[in-house]
């Protein structure tokens, strides 16, 4: 469904928002156990990006790599963007709904996001609606 949101590569990475994770058990017994994920941080942002040269927005940088490196601790590379929490962009059937149709406002302050390759993390928003102005 295309409604103009934004996702960020670097070559043929794509990016996803780094996020915290609570990890809770719903059945099973270790060390085969089932269980969930659920986000400890805020994942509903928007991004700013100026549209006459996104790539300006973003500053990619790189991390060691760590002992497993498909984890998020572990992600050796790193895409810091500037954005804004925006709290009408909700869940739908317990996932994310799709992103709003940008461009979107948002009065919340501007925060510094960072994002890593989608492959290193668990939780999983990629695809982002962009701020106005």
């Amino acid at each position: 469904r295309c409604n103009t949101s934004a996702s960020i590569y670097r070559g043929p990475l794509l990016l996803a928002l780094e996020m915290g994770e609570e990890w809770r058990k719903i059945g099973g017994e270790e060390p085969y156990a089932d269980r969930e994920v659920y986000p400890t941080t805020p994942w509903n942002y928007a991004l700013l990006l100026d549209p006459e040269n996104s790539g300006s927005s973003v500053r990619f940088g790189r991390r060691a790599v760590g002992d497993s490196p498909f984890s998020p601790v572990g992600a050796p590379i790193v895409a810091t963007v500037k954005g804004r929490l925006l709290p009408e962009w909700g869940l739908e059937h317990n996932a994310a709904a799709a992103p709003l149709p940008s461009p979107v406002t948002s009065t919340d302050p501007l925060e510094e996001l960072k994002l890593i390759p989608y492959g290193c993390t668990n939780l999983r928003v990629a695809e982002f609606p962009v701020l106005s102005g």
